[in-house]
């Protein structure tokens, strides 16, 4: 499984029309919640199995007839492991609330027990209203399925972002 890049590159190896990436190794920190993923790239497919990657940075230029800009194709990708999910969270508000606090006293006709009611000033946080909110939500089931299609899917959204014009296929 690798990517095959439809773009036109400079390598240290010389120029490749259809570069193969391929995941090398997966690190996942589940302290930082992120996985790191390093990769190779090789001219083509067929250098796979020769094993012979292209070392150092590959360099893309966005237009060769002009002066066009030059982007490193990365190696290494980090990737974060939450989710954001929209969650609903309570609003507090410190307010001033009297309550009343029952005591046992006597009753000074009869003097049988009875219950009486005190007010009792006091702050407290009371609960106002309710708003959503988007949070990051730790989601390691997403690398518990399979970590290398979601690792290769990242990794083409992210080629992706940098090369929009030209085809990345998951092969």
């Amino acid at each position: 499984m690798g990517l095959k890049l439809n773009i036109d590159i400079d390598t240290h190896r010389g120029p490749s029309t259809e570069p193969y990436m391929r995941i090398d190794q997966i690190t996942v920190q589940r302290e930082a919640n992120r996985m790191i993923v390093s990769t190779a790239l090789y001219a083509c497919k067929e250098d796979v199995k020769l094993k012979q990657n292209v070392p150092g940075d590959a360099i893309f230029y966005t237009n060769r007839s002009e002066s066009g800009d030059q982007v490193n194709i990365p190696l290494s990708y980090k990737f974060d492991l939450s989710e954001r999910v929209n969650k609903v969270v309570p609003v507090y508000e410190k307010q001033l609330v009297i309550e009343k606090v029952p005591y046992v006293s006597f009753d000074p006709e009869t003097g049988d027990e009875m219950t009486a009611y005190e007010e009792v000033k006091s702050e407290k946080m009371v609960k106002v209203s309710e708003k959503e909110e988007w949070v990051d939500v730790d989601n390691f089931a997403m690398i518990q399925k399979d970590i290398f299609s979601l690792a290769y899917n990242k990794i083409q959204e992210h080629l992706e972002s940098l090369f929009p014009n030209n085809d990345i296929i998951v092969d």
